[in-house]
């Protein structure tokens, strides 16, 4: 069990510091890529993701 709340923490940091590589790009870039903002649309996807399975494990256990 444990080891599956670990698995789901571990993928939401990996998701938020491929956000972190994106931090650096400029404004009008961002909004002019659509490829980027792709790339930052999934990484938020993912990490949306992995809160919703972490706090259903949590729910489904009690913890």
């Amino acid at each position: 069990m444990k080891e599956l709340i670990y698995e789901y923490i571990k993928e939401l940091i990996k998701s938020l510091k491929q956000w972190e590589r994106y931090e650096k790009i400029d404004k009008n870039k961002f909004l002019s890529d659509e490829d980027i903002q792709n790339m930052v649309m999934h990484g938020i996807l993912r990490a949306i993701q992995s809160i919703i399975d972490l706090g259903n494990s949590i729910i489904e256990r009690n913890i």
